[in-house]
């Protein structure tokens, strides 16, 4: 199984910022993939479209992190809605509450959106680590491990690959 992070910011690939968020997500989710793929791109529609899609041709899991707030920059939304699929409020709604009870009302700005185009799950977090982290560890890994990976009765349900563990 492959699990592919990205990590939308403008000013991580210019090394104005280091990226906490895409590493948070890689040391709690990435054990349960035989593969990890990090990237990083650009605020820009077209640069999250396209790497987005790249992305959505291998992997199993895509989680983004970052562009979910209300920043003229936060361009995250925007991109996925191009790439369409089906959404999932109620996914949506859970990683907003927990971010929201781990971190504080603030937390209520950023947009989690969780698609499923075909087979292939894509989940876009804010940036914030803390955010990242509880929306990992309160609903994302639960989510994982009981839906993506294991169905009923702990069989196998990966789309393209192989369970590490």
């Amino acid at each position: 199984m492959k699990l592919a992070i990205l990590t939308i910011s403008d000013s991580v690939p210019v090394g104005k910022r280091v990226d906490l968020s895409g590493p948070k997500i890689k040391e709690i989710l990435g054990p349960f993939f035989n593969t990890v793929e990090y990237r990083v791109c650009t605020d820009d529609v077209a640069a999250i479209e396209e790497n987005v899609l790249q992305l959505l041709e291998t992997a199993d899991l895509v989680i983004t992190n970052g562009g979910t707030g209300l920043m003229d920059r936060d361009n995250t939304a925007e991109a996925l809605e191009k790439i369409a699929g089906r959404h999932l409020p109620p996914l949506e709604r859970a990683i907003s509450a927990a971010m929201i009870l781990a971190c504080g009302p603030m937390s209520a700005i950023a947009t989690p959106a969780v698609i499923k185009k075909g087979a292939i799950y894509i989940i876009a977090l804010p940036g914030r680590t803390d955010e990242v982290a509880a929306a990992l560890e309160g609903v994302i890994k639960p989510f994982v491990l009981n839906h993506l990976l294991f169905g009923p009765g702990g069989h196998f349900c990966g789309s393209k690959g192989h369970l590490k563990y």
